[in-house]
Protein backbone atom coordinates (compact mmCIF):
# COMPACT_ATOMS: atom_id res chain seq x y z
CA UNK A 1 0.00 0.00 0.00
CA UNK A 2 1.38 3.66 -0.54
CA UNK A 3 1.14 6.56 1.23
CA UNK A 4 2.48 9.98 0.83
CA UNK A 5 2.20 12.98 2.82
CA UNK A 6 3.54 16.37 3.66
CA UNK A 7 3.71 18.13 7.34
CA UNK A 8 3.08 21.71 9.00
CA UNK A 9 4.72 23.32 12.29
CA UNK A 10 1.74 21.93 14.25
CA UNK A 11 0.57 18.36 12.31
CA UNK A 12 1.46 16.36 9.47
CA UNK A 13 -1.02 15.04 6.62
CA UNK A 14 -0.85 11.51 5.28
CA UNK A 15 -2.38 10.50 1.85
CA UNK A 16 -4.02 6.91 1.69
CA UNK A 17 -5.35 6.01 -1.68
CA UNK A 18 -9.49 6.71 -0.49
CA UNK A 19 -8.39 8.73 2.47
CA UNK A 20 -6.23 11.15 4.42
CA UNK A 21 -5.24 11.05 8.24
CA UNK A 22 -4.44 14.24 9.96
CA UNK A 23 -2.51 14.25 12.84
CA UNK A 24 -2.24 17.85 14.53
CA UNK A 25 -1.53 19.27 17.93
CA UNK A 26 -4.07 21.83 19.29
CA UNK A 27 -3.65 25.04 21.03
CA UNK A 28 -3.98 23.21 24.14
CA UNK A 29 -0.98 21.29 23.27
CA UNK A 30 -3.24 17.99 22.81
CA UNK A 31 -2.64 16.02 20.09
CA UNK A 32 -5.51 14.58 17.79
CA UNK A 33 -6.09 12.56 14.88
CA UNK A 34 -8.96 12.05 11.98
CA UNK A 35 -9.75 10.27 9.17
CA UNK A 36 -11.31 12.10 6.01
CA UNK A 37 -12.44 10.73 2.59
CA UNK A 38 -9.47 12.02 0.11
CA UNK A 39 -10.37 15.05 -2.40
CA UNK A 40 -10.58 13.52 -6.13
CA UNK A 41 -7.90 16.40 -6.66
CA UNK A 42 -4.53 14.41 -6.55
CA UNK A 43 -2.29 16.55 -3.49
CA UNK A 44 0.29 16.80 -6.10
CA UNK A 45 -1.70 17.79 -9.03
CA UNK A 46 -2.33 21.01 -6.53
CA UNK A 47 1.22 22.72 -7.05
CA UNK A 48 1.36 21.39 -10.35
CA UNK A 49 -1.76 23.38 -11.87
CA UNK A 50 -0.58 26.51 -9.44
CA UNK A 51 3.43 26.25 -10.94
CA UNK A 52 1.72 26.06 -14.42
CA UNK A 53 -0.02 28.90 -13.72
CA UNK A 54 2.70 30.81 -12.68
CA UNK A 55 4.58 29.96 -15.84
CA UNK A 56 1.82 31.50 -17.97
CA UNK A 57 1.71 34.64 -15.73
CA UNK A 58 5.63 34.83 -16.76
CA UNK A 59 4.94 34.32 -20.56
CA UNK A 60 1.87 37.05 -19.87
CA UNK A 61 3.89 39.66 -18.78
CA UNK A 62 6.91 39.29 -21.22
CA UNK A 63 5.50 38.12 -24.48
CA UNK A 64 2.52 40.53 -23.94
CA UNK A 65 4.73 42.92 -22.14
CA UNK A 66 5.16 45.33 -25.27
CA UNK A 67 1.17 45.06 -25.92
CA UNK A 68 0.48 45.88 -22.40
CA UNK A 69 2.50 48.86 -22.50
CA UNK A 70 1.29 50.05 -25.82
CA UNK A 71 -2.32 50.51 -24.23
CA UNK A 72 -0.89 51.95 -21.06
CA UNK A 73 1.65 54.17 -22.28
CA UNK A 74 -0.58 57.19 -23.68
CA UNK A 75 -2.51 56.74 -20.14
CA UNK A 76 0.13 57.33 -17.76
CA UNK A 77 1.52 60.11 -20.29
CA UNK A 78 -1.69 61.62 -19.76
CA UNK A 79 -1.63 61.41 -16.32
CA UNK A 80 1.86 62.70 -16.34
CA UNK A 81 0.61 65.71 -17.95
CA UNK A 82 -2.01 66.79 -15.92
CA UNK A 83 0.44 66.37 -12.47
CA UNK A 84 1.35 70.03 -10.66
CA UNK A 85 4.90 70.11 -12.32
CA UNK A 86 5.86 72.93 -9.61
CA UNK A 87 5.12 69.78 -7.06
CA UNK A 88 6.41 66.09 -7.58
CA UNK A 89 8.80 67.35 -10.51
CA UNK A 90 10.53 69.96 -9.03
CA UNK A 91 10.61 67.73 -6.33
CA UNK A 92 12.75 64.83 -8.38
CA UNK A 93 14.49 67.26 -9.86
CA UNK A 94 15.81 69.24 -6.98
CA UNK A 95 19.32 68.85 -5.47
CA UNK A 96 18.66 66.87 -2.97
CA UNK A 97 17.47 64.29 -4.23
CA UNK A 98 19.63 63.91 -7.39
CA UNK A 99 22.75 63.48 -4.49
CA UNK A 100 21.28 60.63 -3.46
CA UNK A 101 20.36 58.97 -6.76
CA UNK A 102 24.42 60.22 -6.82
CA UNK A 103 25.40 58.42 -4.10
CA UNK A 104 23.30 55.25 -5.26
CA UNK A 105 24.57 54.54 -8.39
CA UNK A 106 28.56 55.63 -6.80
CA UNK A 107 28.02 52.95 -4.44
CA UNK A 108 25.49 50.51 -6.19
CA UNK A 109 27.69 47.85 -5.73
CA UNK A 110 28.32 48.45 -2.01
CA UNK A 111 24.85 48.75 -1.24
CA UNK A 112 23.86 45.71 -3.29
CA UNK A 113 26.03 43.46 -1.39
CA UNK A 114 24.77 45.55 2.07
CA UNK A 115 20.96 44.43 0.89
CA UNK A 116 22.01 40.79 -0.53
CA UNK A 117 23.48 40.11 2.70
CA UNK A 118 20.89 41.54 4.81
CA UNK A 119 17.75 39.78 2.71
CA UNK A 120 19.93 36.36 2.91
CA UNK A 121 19.87 36.58 6.67
CA UNK A 122 16.78 36.89 7.21
CA UNK A 123 15.92 34.43 4.63
CA UNK A 124 18.18 32.03 6.44
CA UNK A 125 16.61 32.85 9.89
CA UNK A 126 13.02 32.73 8.38
CA UNK A 127 13.87 28.99 6.71
CA UNK A 128 15.61 27.94 10.41
CA UNK A 129 12.03 29.30 12.64
CA UNK A 130 9.74 27.54 9.69
CA UNK A 131 11.66 23.84 9.92
CA UNK A 132 11.98 24.39 13.77
CA UNK A 133 8.39 22.95 14.27
CA UNK A 134 7.90 21.27 11.24
CA UNK A 135 10.93 18.59 11.93
CA UNK A 136 9.53 16.33 14.53
CA UNK A 137 6.00 16.27 12.54
CA UNK A 138 8.01 14.86 9.20
CA UNK A 139 10.15 13.16 11.31
CA UNK A 140 6.75 11.46 12.19
CA UNK A 141 4.94 10.92 8.86
CA UNK A 142 8.37 9.27 7.64
CA UNK A 143 8.40 6.88 10.09
CA UNK A 144 4.60 6.24 10.31
CA UNK A 145 4.54 5.47 6.03
CA UNK A 146 7.87 3.62 6.47
CA UNK A 147 6.25 1.51 8.44
CA UNK A 148 3.49 1.03 6.83
CA UNK A 149 4.77 -0.19 4.04
CA UNK A 150 6.83 -3.03 5.99
CA UNK A 151 3.59 -3.76 7.80
CA UNK A 152 4.76 -2.98 10.97
CA UNK A 153 3.19 -0.05 12.37
CA UNK A 154 3.39 -1.05 16.02
CA UNK A 155 6.82 -0.68 15.39
CA UNK A 156 7.21 2.68 13.98
CA UNK A 157 9.76 4.09 16.83
CA UNK A 158 12.10 2.02 15.05
CA UNK A 159 12.43 3.17 11.66
CA UNK A 160 14.54 5.78 10.46
CA UNK A 161 12.65 9.55 9.99
CA UNK A 162 15.25 10.01 6.82
CA UNK A 163 13.31 8.64 3.96
CA UNK A 164 15.10 8.45 0.66
CA UNK A 165 11.16 9.23 -0.92
CA UNK A 166 11.33 12.80 0.87
CA UNK A 167 10.23 15.41 -1.45
CA UNK A 168 14.00 16.65 -0.63
CA UNK A 169 15.46 13.77 -2.49
CA UNK A 170 13.96 14.90 -5.88
CA UNK A 171 15.04 18.59 -5.74
CA UNK A 172 18.55 17.76 -7.73
CA UNK A 173 17.14 16.42 -10.52
CA UNK A 174 14.41 19.27 -10.26
CA UNK A 175 16.72 22.06 -10.52
CA UNK A 176 19.01 20.45 -13.01
CA UNK A 177 15.62 19.40 -15.62
CA UNK A 178 15.13 23.46 -15.00
CA UNK A 179 18.46 24.62 -16.14
CA UNK A 180 18.13 22.62 -18.93
CA UNK A 181 14.84 24.03 -20.14
CA UNK A 182 15.94 27.58 -19.48
CA UNK A 183 19.33 27.24 -21.22
CA UNK A 184 17.71 25.57 -24.75
CA UNK A 185 14.92 27.83 -24.47
CA UNK A 186 18.03 30.76 -24.28
CA UNK A 187 19.63 29.19 -26.81
CA UNK A 188 16.67 29.52 -28.93
CA UNK A 189 16.49 32.99 -28.33
CA UNK A 190 13.12 33.10 -25.68
CA UNK A 191 12.76 36.52 -23.66
CA UNK A 192 12.21 34.59 -20.93
CA UNK A 193 11.73 30.85 -20.09
CA UNK A 194 8.24 28.96 -20.24
CA UNK A 195 7.78 26.08 -18.20
CA UNK A 196 10.93 26.14 -15.78
CA UNK A 197 8.24 26.32 -12.99
CA UNK A 198 6.24 23.59 -13.91
CA UNK A 199 8.91 21.11 -15.55
CA UNK A 200 10.27 20.82 -11.09
CA UNK A 201 7.01 18.85 -10.57
CA UNK A 202 6.56 17.00 -13.69
CA UNK A 203 10.11 15.45 -13.41
CA UNK A 204 9.59 15.05 -9.69
CA UNK A 205 6.49 12.75 -11.43
CA UNK A 206 8.40 10.83 -13.96
CA UNK A 207 11.32 10.32 -11.81
CA UNK A 208 9.33 8.84 -8.84
CA UNK A 209 7.85 6.28 -11.09
CA UNK A 210 10.45 5.14 -13.43
CA UNK A 211 14.09 5.86 -12.39
CA UNK A 212 14.11 7.35 -8.61
CA UNK A 213 15.99 4.51 -6.88
CA UNK A 214 18.90 5.25 -9.50
CA UNK A 215 19.37 8.59 -8.20
CA UNK A 216 22.20 8.41 -6.06
CA UNK A 217 22.99 11.92 -6.60
CA UNK A 218 19.32 13.19 -5.03
CA UNK A 219 19.06 11.21 -2.87
CA UNK A 220 22.24 11.41 -1.01
CA UNK A 221 21.48 15.28 -0.80
CA UNK A 222 17.77 14.49 0.08
CA UNK A 223 19.18 12.75 3.43
CA UNK A 224 21.52 15.57 4.24
CA UNK A 225 19.18 18.31 3.86
CA UNK A 226 17.00 15.82 6.09
CA UNK A 227 19.37 15.31 8.56
CA UNK A 228 20.21 19.43 8.95
CA UNK A 229 17.34 20.98 8.39
CA UNK A 230 13.86 19.35 8.23
CA UNK A 231 13.40 16.38 10.30
CA UNK A 232 14.12 15.30 13.67
CA UNK A 233 13.03 12.26 16.11
CA UNK A 234 9.18 12.82 17.09
CA UNK A 235 8.64 12.94 20.88
CA UNK A 236 6.91 9.92 22.70
CA UNK A 237 3.50 11.60 22.60
CA UNK A 238 3.75 12.02 18.81
CA UNK A 239 4.32 8.13 18.43
CA UNK A 240 1.77 7.39 20.60
CA UNK A 241 -1.04 8.82 19.04
CA UNK A 242 0.60 8.28 15.45
CA UNK A 243 0.34 4.92 15.59
CA UNK A 244 -3.03 3.62 16.46
CA UNK A 245 -3.83 6.45 14.19
CA UNK A 246 -2.24 4.85 11.16
CA UNK A 247 -3.59 1.65 11.94
CA UNK A 248 -7.08 3.20 11.39
CA UNK A 249 -5.92 4.43 8.11
CA UNK A 250 -4.90 1.25 7.09
CA UNK A 251 -8.04 -0.52 8.04
CA UNK A 252 -10.35 1.94 6.21
CA UNK A 253 -7.91 1.82 3.45
CA UNK A 254 -9.26 -2.39 3.60
CA UNK A 255 -12.68 -1.56 4.37
CA UNK A 256 -12.42 -2.20 7.55
CA UNK A 257 -14.28 -0.46 10.69
CA UNK A 258 -11.53 1.34 12.64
Amino acid sequence: MKFSGYSWDSGTKIYGKHYNLIIHQKKTKEIEWEIKTRSRLQFTMLPLMLLILLDVAFFAMNYLGDQIQSVLSPIFESTASGVDQSGVFNFLQSPPFQQAITFIETNNELLSNIAGMIVLCGLMYLIYDLFKGVRPWHGLEHKLIEAARANDVQNASKFNPISDRCGATYMISGWVAMGIVYLVEYALGFPAPVGVFSIFVIIILVESKYFHSKNHLGIWFGRKLQQYLTISEPNSEMLQIGVPAMEALIQKENGQSP
